[in-house]
């Protein structure tokens, strides 16, 4: 993936810019980068983010240096624990997921990955949001995105059940997006039962994420003992503010649904 903001900068940023960004995959307590104040150091960290949207723990910094050096000491600011870091910089842990954590205040915190938003093409990853802070390059390929590169954009509805049963099977996390038309409540129930069904067959109850309007449903298999039957349950996520509604069971969102398609 080409480093945009990167090859758009001098030297000296540039240099600046490959310690942080190293310093950052090793999450370094303290980084020794090329003498950069002010604005143009915050504007090398916060352009180095947009390129790497990947270390979105790197939160803030502070720096200190002696007068007669040519050099800094960046301190950054991780708004997790190193070891939660680490755990998450694992390839097996890439799968997009919200997982739980701890900042070091102590206080609880979710690693929230929306990539069910952010994978997207342009039309839809910008839709209703705040002007950009600098220049971004203008996407010309909107037929590729994340999800139908991994070959995880469905348009059939029985490909929705294979790749359920697979991440029930294996217990990995499924994340998808559907282009097989409109999400209407038809079609979503159609979905819903796909999943529950790959579920039963290896007595698994599925726990659902859904971003209504980017048709993108995230799905995690749980353990049930033999014969027990749970309501699944599906979390409502919107993505441009974040609100989450879990709601108890099938019926329910139906009538979610249906109130919404009325607005």
């Amino acid at each position: 993936m080409e480093q945009y903001y990167y090859n758009r900068m001098n030297k000296i940023e540039q240099a600046v810019y490959h310690a942080l960004y190293q310093g950052f995959l090793n999450i370094d307590e303290e980084i020794q980068i090329p003498r950069l104040e002010g604005e143009a150091l915050y504007n090398v960290f916060f352009k180095l983010r947009l390129d790497h949207p990947e270390i979105f723990w790197a939160t803030g910094y502070k720096y200190k240096y002696y007068n007669d050096s040519p050099n800094l000491i960046f301190v950054p600011e991780y708004l997790f624990e190193k070891a939660k870091i680490k755990e998450n910089q694992k390839p097996e842990n890439k799968t997009p997921r919200n997982t739980s954590g701890k900042n070091k205040a102590g206080k609880a915190e979710q690693m929230d990955f929306r990539y069910d938003y952010f994978n997207l093409d342009d039309k839809n990853i910008f839709r209703d949001h705040e002007p950009l802070l600098y220049p971004a390059p203008a996407c010309n390929e909107g037929g590729r995105y994340y999800y139908k590169e991994k070959k995880l954009s469905f348009t059939k509805i029985e490909d929705v059940y294979k790749r359920s049963l697979q991440a029930a099977k294996k217990g990995r996390v499924l994340t998808f997006h559907w282009r097989g038309g409109y999400l209407t409540k038809e079609v979503l129930k159609d979905l819903l039962g796909e999943i529950e069904k790959a579920g039963r067959e290896k007595n698994k109850q599925p726990q659902i994420s859904l971003n209504w309007a980017q048709a993108v449903l995230r799905v995690e298999y749980r353990e049930l003992p033999e014969g027990m039957i749970r309501e699944t349950k599906v979390v409502m996520e919107d993505a441009n503010e974040g609100e989450r509604e879990i709601i108890g069971n099938r019926e329910k969102h139906r009538k979610c649904v249906e109130s919404r398609a009325k607005e």
